[in-house]
């Protein structure tokens, strides 16, 4: 199972502190390709919530 989360450290506090069992758990950051497209898809879903505001 993979999981994506914006804060692995509060995530790995709750699943420890739950008592739910889990084995073999890897964390790991985002490789630049995957920051990149983050980064660029943030911004352009915010030009468009501009116009479509600016248009009403």
């Amino acid at each position: 199972m993979r999981l994506t989360v914006d804060d692995a450290d509060a995530f790995v506090r709750e699943l420890v502190t739950s008592g739910a069992p889990f084995e073999r758990l890897t964390v790991r950051g985002a490789s630049l390709e995957e920051a990149f497209l983050a980064l660029t898809l943030s911004d352009q879903a915010a030009p468009a919530a501009a116009t479509d505001r600016s248009a009403s």
